[in-house]
């Protein structure tokens, strides 16, 4: 666990002030980069992207550059796809991948 970070009880505290859940992952996205914290130019890696959005709300807002990997080909095909029409191509990149890969580390 990180430091600051209150990964035990993250899920279930970014409903504490949301009311649908795209307003809940910004919410939890943004308290996990403030607890870390994330700065322009950081390396991130998210494990299990998804979609990436969070990849994508880290970029914009923090300036960072994100590694997103998932297990769903479909869905870092996605992830691909919508990064490169917001315009994010140089700053998120996906893989289909294990967190506990080798060539991660």
């Amino acid at each position: 666990m990180l430091p600051g970070c209150r990964a035990r009880c993250f899920h279930r505290g970014c409903w504490r002030h949301s009311t649908n859940s795209t307003s809940a992952v910004i919410a939890a996205t943004k308290e996990l980069a403030e607890a870390v914290p994330v700065d322009r130019g950081a390396m991130v890696l998210d494990v299990g992207s998804g979609l990436g959005g969070p990849s994508r709300y880290l970029a914009a807002t923090y300036g960072c550059h994100v590694t997103g990997i998932d297990l769903n080909s479909s869905f870092v095909e996605a992830a691909r796809y919508l990064a490169e029409r917001a315009g994010f191509v140089d700053q998120v990149a996906y893989e289909c991948a294990e967190a506990l890969c080798p060539s991660l580390r």
